[in-house]
């Protein structure tokens, strides 16, 4: 009995992260949401994480935001941006994003395909957040795959790795 009760929780909530308005340039199917222009998905969950919530954010270059929650107080985040040359949430989020998206100017053999970061990460509700930022590319669109604490230096690297998986 227990477990059905469970079980139906987990669908209702489910159901009503899910039941929201789809933004434009995303799709919804039966297994979450698609960015049609990148391929990028936001399923149900993604490792220990929960779907919670996808949003447009005003900030320049973002065609999405998918939130992740998870039991112990992280988040996880899958951000699908396109890239405006010099803006970017820290300096070396800037340096990343031009190398990811202007691998011959770098001046080294070979291709970039991810950038990493971590440190300190925005303040939310009034207490700083610590970030892990893993970005790649996919059809021109630069993805962010980033776990973030309130309460960690550095929050675990599952959410990143197993979101990179999201853009196959």
């Amino acid at each position: 009995m227990r477990r059905f009760i469970l079980a139906a929780a987990l669908a209702l909530f489910t159901t009503q992260a899910f039941a929201q308005s789809v933004p434009a340039g995303w799709t919804q199917n039966k297994d979450g949401y698609v960015h049609s222009a990148s391929g990028v998905r936001c399923p149900a969950s993604v490792a220990d994480y929960t779907f919670k919530s996808i949003e447009v954010p005003s900030d320049p270059g973002f065609e999405g935001v998918c939130t992740y929650v998870k039991g112990d107080g992280e988040t996880g985040l899958v951000r699908v941006r396109y890239y405006i040359e010099n803006v970017g949430e820290t300096p070396l989020a800037i340096k990343n994003d031009y190398g990811l998206m202007h691998p011959d100017a770098a001046g080294t053999p070979g291709k970039i395909m991810g950038a990493f970061r971590g440190g300190p990460g925005p303040v939310v509700n009034g207490t700083q957040t610590y970030q892990f930022v893993l970005t790649t590319t996919r059809n021109g669109y630069l993805i962010d795959c980033i776990a973030r604490h309130t309460d960690k230096a550095m929050p675990p690297n599952d959410f990143p790795f197993a979101c990179q998986k999201l853009a196959d």
